[in-house]
């Protein structure tokens, strides 16, 4: 637990004091000028937003010109109900309202109604946090500005705030709620029956301007005021900083290793700012560093990611195939919005389940769209590589949305491609109808609502995808291709290469015999898109197939079937299928039983054969001594099932089974 040490504070006061009493508490009347005060045991430089410790009227600026006010900030404990705590604007003289219809009257000698009080302390903390609570005092509480709901309260809670520039009216200030979005607004009514203050949580731009007053009137300062501050203070630092420190981290942490989020070396840069941090200020500015940091996770390669584009009132729509082109909204197709990546010199390509190859276009201009379809059938580097990179509000060109920043973007990338001409670079811009759009060269588009809303930038989400195959142990003799001692079947809708170590085959028609199958190894290091093969290795693991940047050599005449892009129902054959498996201590492709599950999961091979035979053999060319009755053991040891589909138990009595999908008859 981090400790804080705040410095006692004592008071030099000029001219002479008397000490009176009310019924709300003992107040210290000063007659002397209020700058006159200081803090004598802790000197104050003036803070970088020139207003001092002090005593204030806040007076809200908002209204129309550089002088005209809004009221005063002020605290009505008489107030019952829902605005209970909650601050009212004093003194407003808008829209036409009688007197009568203010909301509570500071009167021209600068005092209030009785028990409004409309005069506050500016505190800074020897941690350099800023607070700002009322002079009203009573029962020895004291009341600091803070948050209801959404509301501008005064509540015995501290929360440090921070004094900027005003936005909106350069001569005043704006009033930040630290670590929050929260800026101190304009009363939403300004009647006895209207809304209290507000805090706007959009932008800074939303902030009402404020002014700093030093009274007019002679004030009242309540006896032990500050003393009991400083202990609240102190009490609220003690804790508050280390849960401060512990929400940034647990809330970055959740982004960790995500791609469009800061790399590890970000991560370790933030900690140790957090570490050092005293003040929420340091706190919030740690955490905008590390939100604006350009230094971000990429896509990886073999990785499969949902693209969505992120718009405007923070709804995303994923990138999709509909059958014709890239669209972005909803689709209801398996895996159409899925987009396999894959990293080439520095820039990324993306295929998708349907072997298509997403390029930059424009939905309706065909002059600077290769394709207005937004994908191609095979990979060409000119188009289909990608340069990505952290989004940020830098541009050339185009529009985005007034109030936007870098940390809008946090998490988001942008996307470059070439045009058709291969010369300029576009940002890709999704529109919510849809669509997709483009202006100029390098035109930046993020604003407009509904349909009409446009976006550049777009949030990667990982996803699975079976282009792996996991290969497991050759067990028993029934498989002999050369010294290979692991095996997997594999297909994809796009083609792949094959990894190292692995090694690739297919089964020519001439290669199935009847209980033998030849294999053949794949020519080059390319498997073609949509197509069964064998991956052999030797060691067990899953290897990641790669989107290939070349279509690979026909294989012709493949008696291995595939499940690419889809899981696939093999009773739908024609002829027998075999399926790669284990039976007792034998792997090999046996025969398939119809009579059970014949799906076959996506990306996935099979072997197409004859009814003459339980089992299938596999080789390389010619070898096949030593194996010609492993098969058959093996098969013998498949279930059999009654005609009803019921399991049956050895010994078998008089009837006809079913084992292995076909029939035979005990007698």
């Amino acid at each position: 637990m981090l400790s804080f040490a705040l410095a006692g504070t004592a008071w030099a006061q000029g001219g002479s004091q008397q000490t009176v009493s009310t019924k709300a508490t003992t107040h210290t009347t000063i007659s002397a000028p209020l700058t006159q005060l200081s803090r004598s045991s802790q000197s104050v430089t003036t803070p970088v937003d020139g207003v001092q410790d002090g005593i204030y009227e806040i007076q809200n600026r908002g209204g129309n010109g550089t002088t005209e006010s809004r009221g005063y900030m002020v605290y009505a404990p008489q107030q019952e109900g829902e605005h209970k705590n909650r601050l009212q604007i004093a003194g407003c003289k808008l829209n036409g309202y009688t007197s009568s219809e203010y909301s509570y009257t500071r009167q021209d000698d600068g005092t209030y109604e009785s028990n409004i009080y409309g005069y506050w302390y500016l505190y800074t903390s020897a941690n350099n946090n800023r607070y700002i609570f009322s002079l009203y005092y009573q029962d020895g509480k004291v009341l600091f500005l803070n948050k209801d709901e959404s509301f501008a309260a005064v509540v015995e809670t501290p929360h440090s705030i921070t004094i900027e520039q005003s936005t909106y009216k350069s001569a005043y200030k704006q009033i930040k709620l630290d670590g929050t979005t929260d800026y101190l607004s304009n009363s939403v009514g300004w009647r006895k029956t209207g809304f209290p203050m507000r805090w706007n949580s959009n932008t800074s731009d939303d902030a009402a301007p404020h002014s700093f007053e030093t009274p007019t009137k002679t004030q009242e300062l309540p006896q032990g005021l500050l003393d009991a501050a400083k202990q609240k203070i102190q009490e609220y630092e003690s804790t508050a900083l280390n849960q401060k420190k512990e929400e940034v981290t647990n809330w970055v942490n959740s982004f960790k290793g995500k791609v469009g989020y800061p790399k590890e070396t970000v991560y370790e840069t933030l900690t140790a700012e957090l570490a050092t941090a005293n003040t929420f200020a340091e706190i919030d500015a740690a955490k905008k560093k590390f939100c604006e940091s350009t230094d971000v996770n990429l896509p990886i390669s073999g990785k499969a990611y949902k693209i969505k584009a992120h718009f405007t009132d923070g709804s995303e729509q994923a990138l999709y195939w509909d059958g014709s082109a890239i669209k972005n909204g909803s689709n209801s197709a398996e895996n159409a919005d899925v987009f396999v990546c894959r990293q080439v010199n520095q820039k990324y390509f993306f295929t998708n389940n349907f072997g298509k190859y997403l390029i930059w276009f424009d939905s309706g201009d065909g002059n600077k769209s290769l394709d207005v379809k937004g994908a191609i059938d095979t990979y060409d580097a000119t188009h289909n590589d990608w340069t990505l990179g952290r989004a940020t509000v830098a541009k050339e060109g185009g529009i985005i949305q007034a109030g936007t920043t870098n940390e809008t973007f946090f998490g988001l990338l942008q996307m470059q491609a070439a045009d058709k001409s291969g010369r300029n670079q576009y940002y890709l811009a999704a529109r919510k109808d849809g669509e997709f759009i483009a202006g100029n060269h390098l035109d930046k588009w993020y604003d407009g609502s509904d349909n009409s809303a446009r976006s550049f930038v777009f949030h990667f989400e990982e996803v699975s995808y079976p282009n792996a195959a996991d290969l497991k142990s050759i067990e028993g003799d029934a498989i002999n291709i050369g010294d290979a001692t692991h095996i997997a079947t594999f297909s994809a809708p796009f083609a792949t290469d094959v990894p190292e170590g692995v090694k690739a085959y297919y089964v020519k028609a001439d290669g199935v015999a009847a209980d033998v199958a030849k294999v053949t190894a794949v020519g080059g290091n390319t498997i073609p898109a949509n197509q069964g093969v064998l991956l052999t290795g030797k060691k067990a693991g899953t290897v990641t197939m790669l989107p290939a940047t070349t279509a690979g050599t026909e294989l012709t005449d493949n008696q291995l079937g595939h499940s690419a892009g889809a899981a696939k129902d093999l009773a739908t054959e024609q002829t027998p299928f075999y399926i790669l498996t284990k039976v007792g201590n034998k792997v090999g492709f046996f025969l398939g039983d119809t009579s059970k599950n014949t799906t076959l999961g996506m990306n996935k091979a099979y072997l197409k054969g004859n009814a003459n035979s339980q089992a299938i053999r596999l080789v390389l060319d010619d070898v096949t001594t030593g194996v010609e009755e492993t098969l058959t053991d093996a098969a013998a040891q498949l279930p059999v099932y009654d005609l009803s589909g019921r399991r049956a138990m050895q010994p078998l009595k008089k009837g006809i089974y079913i084992q292995g999908g076909k029939k035979f008859i005990v007698k």
